[in-house]
């Protein structure tokens, strides 16, 4: 069974968002950037009509990358006054 290139957007937006959850906000939202850039040249796909059809998952990854941030910088700010 061969992989389409859907199957492979799908893992490269899954290993964005792990790497997302994972690592430093700063240093995933470059994995994102580069994994959309990847997908993007890697389609026959037109990258306008690529990014609209991943809107909702680029904003499951904006909202987890503002997330992580908050939740770090809040608990930076905590332990501060410990």
């Amino acid at each position: 069974m061969a992989i389409t290139k859907t199957q492979k957007h799908r893992v490269t937006i899954a290993l964005s968002l792990i790497f997302a959850l994972s690592i430093s906000p700063f240093i995933s939202w470059a994995f994102i950037n580069l994994a959309f850039i990847v997908s993007i040249s890697d389609s026959d796909v037109a990258p306008g009509a690529f990014i609209e059809k991943s809107q909702g998952a680029i904003y499951v990854i904006i909202f987890l990358l503002i997330w992580r941030w908050a939740y770090t910088f809040i608990k930076k700010g905590m332990s501060s006054y410990n």
